[in-house]
């Protein structure tokens, strides 16, 4: 064991080791020493006295034996273990040692450029402080060269001749002139609001103008909504020096909505013309009263913006535009002729109304004072006298007190009035109304219809064969004499209105899904060349029958011929 306690001692090491290190390698060593004495003391007596024991003494030393063999092994492995660990260590020591050398190098590296950036930093503070002119003509010079582009934009502006370009901002802002186009392209030619700026691009692209700005559909939108406005102030504006004006309208249903549209033509002092589309309003029902109300509220709304406006500097009110009203058109229709005696009404009450007016305010203070003490008086006793005053709100108050005032200045602008002459009352009640001739046409049409076929019954001559539809025509062949023949037989009609809507049913149905409208129009584009759409007989719509007549003489071979495919098409 004696010859292993060597492999531990450190002899031809020159390297430091720091003080841990010492301190594990003197513990591996007094192992060392410890482990090599044990051995020593216990096995050399045992072995020293066998000769001298009996047959269990020499079981005890052959057991002691292979015990001390096993300590052995284990002791070898052990060492082993430990040759490996002092490698590790050796190694590791060896590798920090050589880090070690390596700081101490960078060390030295470091402290050498610190001295060198020391020399530099003097010399640089040296310059700078000789160089502070240096420095100011260098910031001037980048001043100037950052200016050179804005020179160069500025001098080839004022010696090129820019060509035209479509600008739609000006320094961020839409101006007025894009706003009109943009309003033109929407109302007149009905460009949708959302491909406003792709037309704009398209048509200036072929006309080679560059387009400068952008506008986005938001801006697009609220330009609509701002040339609404402007349209009603224009419409104000241009009826403030009106020497007349006239007015229109018209009404239908569709999907069970009354829509009212309404025009108005406004005649200045030159005898120029202007006409205006007020719009189509929905209403509730087509009585002549909804009818008047309509007419009302469209012209409050046109006056009511007008008023915020900085135009209105004379005190323009809706009832100068009743006043201005010389004449309106309409159909014959009943409910029409009742309108025009309501809003004959309404314009002589406006008319009183802002007479009346003028007459107190040329007024004298004690006479002023009369006259609110007057309507004062009279609107509370329309409220149910002082108790039921002092219970109403300032607002029930205020509408009461302008209704007294109304009445009591149409009363004394009616009493104004009487004092004219029979042609001043003339001219300012004049009002005409013209009644469109297209519904006595129509009825002109229908009437003769009506007649030619009482001519044939009073001169005893067989008139046009009757077309009966399934139903009638089993009732009349089969209950001949029964009063469901008759029936019949008196509902069932014949001529040209009847061929004419039979024809409109098969060649113009009301359901596009059912028909043959779409196959009419390609036969007839296939054997003329062009197509023609059938006139729409389903619905009420003037001349439709006599058009339909005329495209049944003028083309009824190509039709018996186009009915003659329907039929062998036809799957039952």
């Amino acid at each position: 064991m004696g010859r292993h306690s060597n492999v531990f001692r450190y002899s031809g090491a020159t390297k430091r080791r720091s003080a841990q290190q010492k301190f594990q390698f003197g513990k591996i060593n007094a192992a060392h020493h410890t482990c090599d004495e044990t051995s020593a003391h216990v096995v050399g007596p045992m072995l020293s006295g066998q000769e001298n024991l009996g047959p269990l003494d020499l079981t005890e030393l052959s057991q002691a034996r292979k015990r001390a063999e096993n300590y052995q092994q284990r002791l070898y492995g052990l060492q082993k273990k430990l040759k490996r660990s002092q490698k590790r260590v050796e190694t590791q020591a060896e590798d920090l040692g050589k880090k070690a050398t390596y700081i101490g190098d960078l060390e030295d590296e470091i402290a050498h450029l610190m001295k060198e950036s020391e020399v530099m930093m003097s010399k640089m503070t040296l310059q700078a402080e000789g160089r502070v002119e240096d420095r100011k003509q260098l910031h001037s010079l980048k001043a100037k060269i950052k200016r050179v582009p804005n020179h160069i934009v500025n001098a080839m502006k004022t010696t090129i001749v820019d060509g035209p370009s479509l600008q739609l901002k000006n320094n961020g802002i839409i101006p007025d002139d894009t706003c009109s186009l943009i309003n033109d392209l929407i109302a007149e030619d009905g460009v949708n609001p959302e491909r406003v700026l792709s037309v704009l691009n398209r048509m200036a692209n072929h006309l080679g103008v560059p387009v400068e700005g952008s506008v986005s559909d938001r801006s697009t939108k609220r330009i609509v909504l701002e040339g609404g406005a402007a349209a009603k102030m224009q419409v104000v504006q241009c009826i403030k020096n009106a020497k007349g004006l006239t007015i229109s309208g018209d009404g239908t249903t569709h999907k069970n909505n009354n829509l009212e549209s309404h025009h108005a033509t406004v005649i200045d002092e030159n005898n120029h013309k202007t006409q205006f589309f007020l719009g189509i309003q929905m209403a509730v029902n087509h009585t002549s009263e909804t009818q008047l109300e309509g007419w009302v509220d469209l012209v409050d709304d046109l006056y009511s913006i007008y008023k915020h406006s900085p135009h209105c500097q004379s005190g323009e009110d809706a009832r100068d535009f009743w006043i201005t009203v010389t004449g309106m058109h309409t159909d014959h229709a009943e409910d029409q002729k009742k309108l025009f005696q309501l809003l004959q009404t309404w314009k002589q009450r406006c008319e009183h109304e802002k007479r009346g007016e003028e007459t107190i305010l040329k007024s004298t203070p004690h006479e002023l004072l009369d006259i609110l003490f007057k309507v004062s008086q009279e609107a509370i006793i329309n409220a149910g006298g002082m108790a039921s005053w002092e219970n109403l709100s300032q607002n029930q108050r205020k509408t009461h007190h302008d209704e007294a005032f109304c009445r009591f200045a149409f009363e004394l602008g009616e009493a104004e009035f009487m004092k004219l002459d029979d042609s001043q009352k003339k001219n300012i009640d004049l009002l005409i109304w013209a009644g469109c001739c297209m519904h006595k046409e129509m009825n002109a049409f229908k009437g003769g219809c009506t007649h030619m076929s009482r001519w044939w019954e009073e001169n005893g001559i067989s008139g046009p064969i009757k077309m009966y539809n399934r139903d009638n025509a089993a009732a009349a062949d089969l209950g001949a004499g029964t009063a469901a023949a008759k029936r019949a037989e008196d509902r069932t009609q014949g001529g040209a209105i009847k061929v004419s809507s039979l024809a409109g049913a098969v060649f113009r149905h009301k359901d596009w899904k059912h028909g043959q409208q779409d196959t009419l129009r390609y036969f007839w584009d296939l054997e003329m060349g062009f197509t023609l759409c059938f006139p729409d007989t389903s619905n009420t719509q003037f001349q439709s029958h006599a058009e339909a007549c005329a495209i049944i003489i003028t083309y009824l071979d190509l039709i018996l011929q186009f009915l003659s495919y329907v039929e062998q098409n036809k799957a039952s």
